[in-house]
C-alpha cells in the first residue's frame, strides 16, 4: 500500500513537471512571437512613415509647379494702361466726330480745317470729305474713293485695316511734291460719311515719336 501512494504521488510530481515545462515552453515561445510581432509592426510603421513622408513631398513639389504657370498667366493677362486717358478730347459739332490728342500739342480749329495739332515741325489733322453718294458711280471703294479724291501724286502703300466703329479704313501714304517728304493718312468710312486723317512734319518727314503718338490718336477719333 506504501508503494502504490509513493507511486501516485510520483505520478503527480511528474505531471506537475510536465505541466510547468509546457507553461514555461508554452510561456517563453509567446513572449518571443510578441516580440518579433512588435518589432515587425515597428518597422512596417517606419517604412509607411517614410512613404508617407515621400508622398507629402513629391504633393507639395507638384503644388508649387502648378502655382507657377498660374501666377505668369495672371501677368500675362494684366490690361496694359491706357496711354490715351489722360489726353484732351476735342469734339466737331458740324462734322460730328471726336478726337484725343496730347496736352503738349497745340490745338488749332480756326484754320482750314476743322482741327489740327502740332508740336514742333510735327502735325496732324483731321479733314472731312464729301460723301460716297456724291462721286460717280464707279466709284464704289473707299480705295477708288481716295484714288478719285486725292491730287497727284497718287497714294501708295495702300491697305486695308480695321478699326472699331468704322464700316471701313485705308491707310496709305503720299509723297510731297515740293519736299520729297512722306505723309500718312487714313481714309475712314462710317456709313456714307468720310474723314481722312493726316499725320506728317512740315518740310522733312515726321519723327518716331510722332508716329507713335498719331498712330494712338487715330484710334481715338469717332463719328457720331
Amino acid at each position: 500500500m506504501e508503494e502504490k501512494g509513493i507511486n501516485v504521488k510520483r505520478l503527480f510530481i511528474t505531471l506537475g513537471l510536465v505541466l510547468f515545462t509546457a507553461l514555461t515552453v508554452g510561456g517563453g515561445t509567446y513572449y518571443v512571437l510578441t516580440q518579433n510581432a512588435k518589432k515587425e509592426k515597428e518597422a512596417n510603421d517606419k517604412e509607411i512613415q517614410a512613404l508617407q513622408n515621400q508622398v507629402d513631398t513629391l504633393k507639395k513639389g507638384s503644388e508649387k509647379k502648378t502655382e507657377t504657370p498660374a501666377a505668369s498667366s495672371t501677368n500675362s493677362t494684366t490690361t496694359p494702361a491706357d496711354e490715351t486717358a489722360n489726353w484732351k478730347s476735342y469734339s466737331n459739332s458740324t462734322y460730328k466726330f471726336s478726337i484725343k490728342y496730347p496736352e503738349n500739342w497745340s490745338l488749332n480749329t480756326g484754320g482750314t480745317m476743322p482741327f489740327d495739332i502740332k508740336n514742333g515741325a510735327d502735325y496732324i489733322f483731321v479733314n472731312p470729305y464729301q460723301s460716297k453718294s456724291d462721286y460717280p458711280s464707279t466709284v464704289k471703294t473707299l480705295q477708288q474713293y481716295i484714288q478719285y479724291s486725292l491730287v497727284t501724286p497718287a497714294p501708295k502703300n495702300i491697305q486695308s485695316v480695321t478699326m472699331s466703329g468704322f464700316d471701313e479704313v485705308i491707310k496709305y501714304q503720299q509723297l510731297q511734291n515740293a519736299f520729297k517728304n512722306t505723309i500718312y493718312s487714313y481714309a475712314l468710312r462710317k456709313g456714307d460719311r468720310i474723314l481722312i486723317f493726316t499725320y506728317g512734319a512740315q518740310d522733312k518727314n515726321p519723327s518716331q515719336d510722332a508716329i507713335d503718338i498719331a498712330e494712338k490718336m487715330v484710334n481715338t477719333l469717332t463719328i457720331q
